[in-house]
């Protein structure tokens, strides 16, 4: 698929400050980046997908850019990338740290940033576990306490 197209949207975040669209471009494993006059910005191409996990039924999500969340507080944009959590700076798409930690269950498919006691939270629903994970950030590396 062409940049500036999708095949399964599968996820969007906004930047209000730069105004712009942050949008997962689910099978073709990349997030593509928008101003909010639709005028494409960039596309960054996902080095955590395997796409030759798509011919796998039953673990399909490595092939999968499945989810971005932006957070405006520590400036970051988060994504599920396959089987890993990646934080990206929104500016320039620099990948500014990774985790894997999906497990065989689950299958990734929404995510999101939250507050729990002054601690960011990352929040990953789930396909398969029907549950909704929740992760204590340790942001400690950005300087945040």
């Amino acid at each position: 698929t062409k940049e500036g197209e999708f095949n399964i949207v599968h996820g969007v975040a906004f930047d209000t400050h730069r105004r712009q669209v942050f949008v997962a471009d689910r099978e073709n494993g990349r997030i593509q980046v928008f101003r909010t006059d639709g005028e494409l910005v960039a596309v960054w191409p996902s080095e955590f997908v395997t796409p030759s996990a798509r011919m796998n039924r039953e673990r399909p999500w490595p092939a999968h850019l499945s989810a971005v969340a932006y957070s405006g507080f520590f400036d970051l944009l988060f994504s599920i990338e396959g089987s890993t959590v990646v934080t990206r700076r929104p500016d320039s798409g620099t990948v500014v740290k990774s985790w894997e930690w999906l497990k065989e269950d689950g299958w990734p498919h929404d995510i999101d940033l939250g507050v729990n006691a002054k601690e960011p939270v990352l929040m990953v629903a789930e396909l398969d576990s029907k549950q909704v994970r929740q992760f204590q950030l340790d942001l400690s590396w950005l300087g945040y306490r």
